[in-house]
C-alpha cells in the first residue's frame, strides 16, 4: 500500500497553483505546508495535498529529472480532468 510520494519540482509556486486547480476535481482537497526544520536534519520543506485526514502527495523544491517519476490519478472521466 502506498503511504506517500514526494515529487521534486523546480517552481513550487507554479506547481502548487496547478495542483490546487486539478486535485480537488479528484477529491484531493486538503493542503498542508511542512517546515523541514521541524523534521530530521536536512529534511526539505514540503507542500502537501491529501484527503480524508491524510496528506500523501508532497511537492519539494529540487532538481527535476523529466523521466524520474510518473504519477497517475484515477478520475471518473478524461473530460472531468481536461475541463480544469
Amino acid at each position: 500500500m502506498l503511504d506517500h510520494i514526494f515529487i521534486s519540482v523546480s517552481d513550487p509556486v507554479r506547481s502548487i497553483a496547478f495542483y490546487e486547480r486539478v486535485l480537488p476535481v479528484l477529491g484531493i482537497v486538503n493542503r498542508h505546508d511542512y517546515d523541514g526544520a521541524q523534521g530530521p536534519h536536512g529534511h526539505p520543506d514540503l507542500k502537501g495535498f491529501g484527503a480524508n485526514g491524510r496528506i500523501f502527495f508532497w511537492l519539494r523544491q529540487g532538481t527535476v529529472c523529466a523521466d524520474a517519476v510518473h504519477v497517475g490519478f484515477i478520475a471518473e472521466s478524461e473530460f472531468m480532468v481536461v475541463m480544469v
